[in-house]
């Protein structure tokens, strides 16, 4: 009888740790892995990269952990990311090949599947950015506007694709 308890307890301690995921997934529709969709995306700063992936997974206290990696125009890797809540404040950034040179990121939930980032360097704004999820939550469309490290205005829409 015990060892059918415990195993009870193991299954629905199991089940209420996936429904607790498929949650935080489904409010969240950001969350997951996106490849960019070089084809539909453009920027007027520097060549467009080869590739890129990026993945969003759930944090604790509704946060995210977002990871990017990829290789640029010229043909050299980059990858960066963060943890951060998505309130507003500004959490590091740390990695190579960021836009910008943006060194720290801030989010701000504007409604389900909308998302505004403000990512700064040392402290100054150099890229405001919307991430967009579609309705069938199949394509993400990231916006950005910005200020290059050398002082030029920049602006990319990258289209990307869910894995």
């Amino acid at each position: 009888m015990r060892t059918v308890c415990v195993a009870l307890l193991l299954v629905s301690l199991t089940s209420t740790s996936a429904l607790a995921q498929t949650s935080s997934a489904d409010s969240n529709p950001l969350l997951g892995t996106w490849t960019l969709n070089v084809a539909k995306s453009s920027i007027d700063y520097a060549p467009l990269p080869r590739d890129e992936s990026r993945t969003y997974r759930a944090a604790p206290n509704d946060g995210m952990i977002f990871s990017v990696e990829g290789t640029d125009g010229a043909g050299a890797s980059y990858a960066y990311g963060s943890t951060a809540a998505v309130d507003g404040r500004e959490y590091p950034m740390p990695g190579t090949g960021t836009r910008n040179g943006g060194d720290a990121v801030s989010w701000t939930l504007v409604d389900p599947r909308t998302v505004h980032a403000v990512v700064m360097r040392t402290g100054d704004v150099v890229n405001r950015v919307v991430l967009a999820v579609s309705s069938d939550g199949t394509v993400l469309t990231i916006t950005e506007n910005g200020t290059g490290p050398d002082g030029s205005p920049t602006h990319g829409v990258r289209v990307y694709d869910r894995r």
